[in-house]
């Protein structure tokens, strides 16, 4: 007999990032914390950007990061997390399909509150908001790739993939251990 694990918590909470003072909702799912939120951090190297360079977007999507960059975005004690953390995660929130996909919503069980920041190619040209959320991982495909979350709402599924470009630029969520 098979079935997928759901462990959720309701509880959301809260914590302040003390490089800029912004304040993001975090979430406990199964013995993760999740920002609730897409991070929102410009870090001095470069290699975040705004979709269509429009600074209200930050609010509600947050930077997309080069892989490179998003590397070293996660704020003191948070971390990008792995392809096992997001492995984790949707384990958590009911595998493949669906169910899954549902979960990640803003309005879903999980408490994730995924946000359908598009992506930026080639640094110039922003693609499919509103229709995709792409999330880094700290996990390397090969030298080109890396890995990263899809939460596609065209087919509404989430998923893991290993065919970003480190040089696309895609939205963040840091983890930390419980």
């Amino acid at each position: 007999m098979s079935f997928a694990l759901q462990v959720f918590s309701q509880q959301t909470d809260s914590f302040t990032d003390e490089r800029d003072g912004k304040t993001y909702k975090i979430v406990t799912i199964g013995n993760q914390i999740w920002m609730a939120e897409n991070l929102a951090f410009k870090i001095e190297q470069g290699g975040e950007y705004t979709y269509d360079n429009n600074q209200e977007q930050i609010a509600k999507y947050g930077y997309l990061y080069n892989w490179g960059a998003a590397q070293i975005a996660c704020p003191q004690d948070w971390r990008l997390p792995s392809r096992d953390d997001f492995k984790t995660l949707l384990d958590n929130v009911g595998g493949k399909g669906k169910v899954t996909f549902q979960a990640l919503l803003p309005d879903g069980s999980s408490g994730y509150s995924a946000s359908f920041g598009g992506w930026i190619k080639d640094g110039t040209k922003y693609k499919n908001i509103e229709e995709y959320g792409l999330y880094w991982s700290s996990s390397a495909a090969n030298l080109s790739n890396g890995l990263f979350l899809s939460i596609d709402r065209r087919f509404k599924i989430a998923g893991i993939f290993s065919n970003g470009f480190k040089w696309y630029g895609y939205s963040v969520r840091c983890v930390k251990d419980k």
